[in-house]
């Protein structure tokens, strides 16, 4: 994801984002980047209604399509087949792996 996308999708979910507790939408400058790992993003957005902080992790891949897709842009069919579906055991191995080689450095996920 190049930067182009990056502010493309920061756009885009500060238009769909509202906070939990109040409903404000949130203002650009309340939105902070936390870092990424291998294509694991990190938010944090802070309300500036009620000072609430929340925190959004989103994946994206290299092979990215120019305008990001939101689940926002999913029928809500599709979305419950996605949300639904089974952890493959593939990717529970991998989470596992992660998950050994951590050593709660978040120091690194802002590089």
């Amino acid at each position: 994801m190049n930067a182009k996308q990056f502010l493309e999708l920061l756009k885009n979910l500060q238009k769909m984002m509202k906070c939990p507790s109040c409903g404000a939408a949130y203002k650009v400058e309340e939105v902070q980047f936390l870092g990424h790992v291998e294509g694991l993003f990190l938010l944090q957005m802070v309300c500036g209604e009620c000072d609430l902080p929340v925190s959004m992790n989103f994946m994206a891949s290299k092979g990215m399509s120019k305008k990001p897709i939101l689940m926002s842009d999913v029928d809500t069919k599709e979305r419950k087949t996605k949300i639904n579906s089974e952890i493959s055991s593939n990717e529970l191995i991998d989470f596992h792996q992660f998950l050994e080689k951590f050593r709660g450095d978040f120091k690194k996920f802002s590089k």
